[in-house]
C-alpha cells in the first residue's frame, strides 16, 4: 500500500505572509514528530533560468513554474509525511493571467488552455488549499516588485481561479493568520489520526 502524504497548498499575490505561515507551519509540525518539506516559490528560480517573470511573465515562464512546482513536490513525496507548497501550482497561471492583463499582451489561446486544464486539474492533488488575501495596507516586503498594479492583479487572478475550483479553501487575511495556522494544524493532525486509524 502507498504511503499517503498530505499535501497543503498556499497561493496569492507576493507579500501576504505566505513564506511566514509555512516556516511557523514546519517547525511545529516538526516538534511534534513529523517530517516536512516545503516546496518554495519558484519564481527567483524561473527568473535565473532566464524566464522573465512578474509583470513580463509568459506562457513558457508559466509552464516552467508548473512543471518544476510538480517535480519537486513529487520528489518531497519520497522523504515527507507533509508537503507545504510555497505556491500551488495554480498560482503562476494566476500570475501569468495578470501579466496579460496589466501589459495588454493577447495571449497564445491553445498554450493558454493547456495551462489552465493542468492548474486546474493538479489542483485536485492539494489535501488543503489556502488563498492569502492582499492587504495594501500593510508595508510590501524588502526587494519585492513595487508594481501596486500588478500585484492587485495577480491576487485577484488567483483568488477568481481558486473560487472557479470545484472545492473548498481557507481564505487568510492579513487579520486571521493566527486562526488560519490553527485550522490547518488541526485539518493534519486529524487527517493523520484518520489515516492511523484506516
Amino acid at each position: 500500500m502507498t504511503r499517503r502524504i498530505l499535501k497543503v497548498g498556499v497561493a496569492g499575490t507576493h507579500s501576504t505572509g505566505k513564506s511566514t505561515l509555512l516556516s511557523s507551519l514546519k517547525a511545529q509540525l516538526e516538534a511534534n514528530g513529523l517530517r516536512v518539506t516545503i516546496v518554495k516559490d519558484l519564481a527567483r528560480a524561473a527568473r535565473d533560468a532566464g524566464f522573465p517573470i512578474l509583470s513580463q511573465q509568459t506562457e513558457d515562464t508559466a509552464l516552467w513554474i508548473m512543471a518544476e512546482g510538480i517535480r519537486r513536490e513529487a520528489a518531497a513525496a519520497l522523504t515527507s509525511d507533509v508537503i507545504l507548497v510555497d505556491r500551488a501550482i495554480f498560482d503562476a497561471f494566476g500570475y501569468l493571467e495578470a501579466a496579460l492583463q496589466v501589459t495588454g499582451r493577447p495571449r497564445n489561446e491553445e498554450r493558454h488552455l493547456i495551462l489552465e486544464e493542468l492548474a486546474r486539474s493538479y489542483a485536485r492533488d492539494y489535501d488543503l488549499l489556502v488563498i492569502t488575501k492582499l492587504d495594501e495596507a500593510l508595508a510590501l516586503g524588502a526587494g519585492r516588485d513595487p508594481d501596486e498594479v500588478f500585484r492587485r492583479a495577480a491576487g485577484e487572478r488567483i483568488l477568481a481561479f481558486a473560487a472557479d475550483l470545484d472545492r473548498s479553501f481557507i481564505t487568510m487575511t492579513s487579520e486571521n493568520s493566527g486562526a488560519v495556522k490553527r485550522e490547518i494544524l488541526t485539518f493534519i493532525r486529524d487527517r493523520l489520526d484518520t489515516m492511523a486509524d484506516a
